[in-house]
C-alpha cells in the first residue's frame, strides 16, 4: 500500500500510513510519496509514533517530512518496537530552533527507546534543521541505552552539510558506495536494475 500525490498535516503522531501504531501492530510493504507535515512532534513517512511491539518492515519513503520535533523518514519515534529492511530518500526538515535537546530529526527515525531495534536500513535523504537541532543520518539517539542499530548506512554530508550525530551501527558512505550496499543489506534488497531509485538499492517487491 502506498500514498502518492497527497499533502498530510497533523499535530502529534502524524504519518502517511499510520499516525499511532501500538501493541504488536505490523506494517509491511508500504511506501509514501506524499508530503507529511507535523505541527508538533512524532512525524514519519510511514508511521508517526510506534509503541510496544510494533514492527515496520520492507517499507520506504520518498516524500518530504517536516516537523518541529521527533521526525524520521520511516517513523517519528520508535518505542519498544522495530524497523527492519527499510529506506528513506525523502528530505527531512526540522522546524524547531533554539537549544532543545529533545528536538530529534533522523533519516530513519528521530529516536529509538526501550529495547527498540533498527536493522538493515539506509538513508540518502537530506536532513535540514534549525539552530542547535539534533540530527543524524539514521537515528539521533538511543536514549535509554537498551536500543540498537545494526547494518544501517547513510549518504555522507547530508545532515546539515555534515554527518550529524553518529550512533553505533550507522556508517556514512559515498554515492558510489551507497549504490553497492544491496549486497550487504540482506535478501530483502536488490539492485536498482530498472533505475526507479536513481541507482540506489530497492526492495524486492518494488
Amino acid at each position: 500500500m502506498g500514498v502518492t500525490e497527497s499533502n498530510i498535516t497533523g499535530s502529534s503522531s502524524t504519518g502517511a500510513i499510520v499516525g499511532y501504531a501500538y501493541n504488536n501492530s505490523s506494517i509491511y510493504n508500504c511506501y509514501n510519496a506524499a508530503t507529511v507535515v507535523g505541527i508538533a512532534r512524532y512525524t514519519g513517512g510511514i508511521v508517526g509514533y510506534a509503541k510496544n511491539g510494533v514492527k515496520i518492515e520492507s517499507c520506504y519513503n520518498v516524500g518530504t517530512i517536516t516537523s518541529q520535533y521527533n521526525a524520521g523518514g520511516i517513523c517519528g519515534e520508535l518505542r519498544a518496537s522495530q524497523i527492519l529492511n527499510c529506506y528513506n530518500t525523502g528530505e527531512i526538515n526540522g522546524t524547531a530552533v533554539g537549544d532543545n535537546t529533545e528536538a530529534l530529526c533522523g533519516g530513519i527515525t528521530g529516536s529509538a527507546v526501550r529495547n527498540s531495534s533498527i536493522v538493515n536500513t539506509y538513508n540518502i535523504g537530506k536532513i535540514t534543521t534549525g539552530d542547535a537541532y539534533s540530527a543524524a543520518g539514521i537515528v539521533v539517539t538511543l536514549t535509554d541505552g537498551t536500543s540498537s542499530v545494526e547494518n544501517s548506512y547513510f549518504l555522507e554530508n547530508i545532515v546539515n552539510g555534515g554527518n550529524g550525530n553518529l550512533v553505533k551501527g550507522t556508517t556514512s558512505k559515498t554515492v558510489e558506495e551507497m549504490k553497492q550496499i544491496d549486497s550487504i543489506l540482506g535478501s530483502s534488497f536488490k539492485k536498482d536494475s530498472q533505475n526507479i531509485n536513481n541507482g540506489y538499492p530497492v526492495l524486492n517487491w518494488q
